[in-house]
């Protein structure tokens, strides 16, 4: 039996010295470079906010809800052949997907005014239309309807300015 201290043959030690560096290295290089990306966002424009395409993707279930909304309440619609209540729950449905759209942020530039137009305008339109139907108030219905024109232009500056084409 040997009674010496084994000792590992120099060919085995300088692997090893040599990964640990190299580990060290990459390790110093990432944190490094982690540090000096980890607040950006994929998508985001110089000054942090968001591109229109990549908000539209970022806020898309929020969207979706809205339009979703617009087309129940076409199908909907009593004077087309529509079930009357399930027309004005779906206003009430409307109105609250408005409102929570509403605190999404701005998407920036002149989408964003056409943006907080629109669902102003689609807010007050989905609750001043059942409201008005309960009261049997005509001029109440009339500024409702004001609305619901003002609503889809703001929607279609805001398709504009993002660049949603629609036919």
């Amino acid at each position: 039996m040997a009674s010496d201290d084994y000792r590992p043959p120099h060919f085995i030690r300088w692997p090893i010295a040599a990964g640990l560096a190299a580990l060290v290295v990459y390790l110093v290089v990432l944190v490094a470079t982690q540090g000096a990306t980890s607040g950006s966002t994929p998508g985001a424009n110089t000054d942090g906010t968001l591109s229109h395409a990549a908000w539209l993707v970022h806020n898309a279930s929020s969207i979706d809800a809205l339009n979703r909304d617009q087309r129940a309440l076409q199908s909907d619609d009593p004077t087309t052949g529509g079930n009357a209540a399930k027309w004005l729950s779906d206003w009430r449905t409307f109105n609250r997907d408005a409102v929570a759209a509403a605190s999404l942020p701005n998407p920036g530039g002149t989408a964003t005014v056409a943006w907080r137009e629109m669902l102003n305008d689609y807010a007050n339109e989905s609750t001043e239309i059942p409201q008005a139907i309960d009261n049997h108030d005509a001029a109440e219905l009339a500024e409702a309807e004001r609305d619901v024109v003002a609503g889809n232009q703001a929607a279609q500056r805001f398709d504009q300015a993002v660049g949603i084409r629609v036919p």
